[in-house]
Parts: structure tokens; C-alpha cells; sequence
């Protein structure tokens, strides 16, 4: 019985040695992967990132200049997810270059909650916590008895930053007015978080 043993134990050990590669393989595919998914994006960034999968936010330090301190800041996406947005050249000037009185964040009324976080995206940057600019809100189209507020309204001493729904995901500007171009309403944070990013001076 031993040797009986012995021999069906040679017989189907070259078996076992291909799926335990198999399985090796397997594992290894696995780590690889979510190595890959899970990879801080520092390379060629003056700010690291982190994502913390319970918030599912991406998050860097970043000093307030009211308080001095390195504060955790989330965002949607990092700056890699973001390569494809077409964003003007400096346009981060046309707010830190001058003296601005106010920022209005315009949206369309026929959009999703989803193009209103991301005027609250850029918001939390233009507000008194980070640059100290007062920063409002408003509609750029007609909708029941609200008041209307277009690029025509920008002046040297306040800036619009108005959400348009077009065929480009793109930030461009003309006379102290931003234009944030989204093609669907969920592409809307991907370009406030550019934007942001541009702000910021990390990108």
C-alpha cells in the first residue's frame, strides 16, 4: 500500500505543481493590481497625495494662510485623473494677479446637485478660509424670478466663474470670466477639481 501510494502521488504531482503556479500567479496579479490602483501619485508634484478608501477622497496638506497650518484637504479626483482637461495657461492669474472685491460661482437651473458641488469645490478655495475673497453664488439663465448673472456682469474688481454645459471638459477665460465647460454634469467636478488644482498652484 505504500508504494500504491507513493506511485498516485507521482502521477499527479506535475498537476499540482501547475496549479500551485497557478495560484501563485493569481495572488500575484491580484497584489499588482491593487498596487497599481492604490498608487500615491507624488511623482513630479510639489504636494503628496493619499486616498483614504473609507472617505473615497484623495487628500493633501495644504497651509492655510489664515491659520498657518497644514490642514488635510479632500478632493474627488488627483491630479493624474485629470491630465485630458484643457485648461487655459495661467488662468489662475485672473485671481491671484489682481485686487478682486467678489467671486460669483454661476450654474445653469437645469443641472444635477452633482455641477453645484463642484461650484462648491472651487468655493472652498475663493472663500475667506483659503484666499479671502467673498464668494457667492447665482444662475447664469433665466429661471422663475431669480436674477440672472452672466459673464457680462464681470468687472475688473469681480471675477464670474460660470458652469456651462458645452462640448469640451475645458477652463478657459475672457474679461475677469472664468468659463468651467463640463460635458455631462458629472464631468463638472473633474473640472472644478483642475481648476482647483490650478488655484492652488499644485498643478
Amino acid at each position: 500500500m505504500v508504494k500504491k501510494t507513493n506511485l498516485k502521488e507521482k502521477k499527479y504531482s506535475p498537476y499540482r505543481k501547475y496549479v500551485a503556479l497557478i495560484i501563485l500567479l493569481a495572488i500575484l496579479f491580484v497584489f499588482v493590481f491593487q498596487s497599481i490602483e492604490t498608487e500615491e501619485p507624488t511623482n513630479n508634484l510639489p504636494f503628496e497625495f493619499f486616498f483614504d478608501e473609507d472617505s473615497n477622497f484623495w487628500y493633501t496638506y495644504l497651509q492655510f494662510p489664515n491659520t498657518q497650518e497644514n490642514v488635510s484637504v479632500p478632493f474627488y479626483y488627483n491630479p493624474y485623473q485629470l491630465e485630458g482637461i484643457i485648461i487655459e495657461r495661467d488662468i489662475e492669474e485672473v485671481i491671484l494677479n489682481q485686487t478682486i472685491n467678489s467671486i460669483i460661482i454661476t450654474v445653469p437651473p437645469d443641472v444635477s446637485s452633482k455641477v453645484v458641488i463642484a461650484g462648491m469645490e472651487i468655493s472652498r478655495f475663493t472663500g475667506e478660509r483659503y484666499l479671502g475673497i467673498p464668494t457667492g453664488s447665482g444662475l447664469n439663465k433665466p429661471y422663475q424670478n431669480s436674477p440672472v448673472i452672466t459673464c457680462s456682469d464681470a468687472d475688473e474688481n469681480n471675477v464670474i466663474i460660470s458652469f456651462e454645459k458645452g462640448i469640451f471638459n475645458s477652463v478657459t477665460s475672457k474679461n475677469n470670466c472664468i468659463t468651467i465647460q463640463f460635458k455631462e454634469d458629472e464631468d463638472a467636478i473633474k473640472v472644478a477639481d483642475a481648476f482647483s488644482y490650478k488655484l492652488l498652484k499644485i498643478i
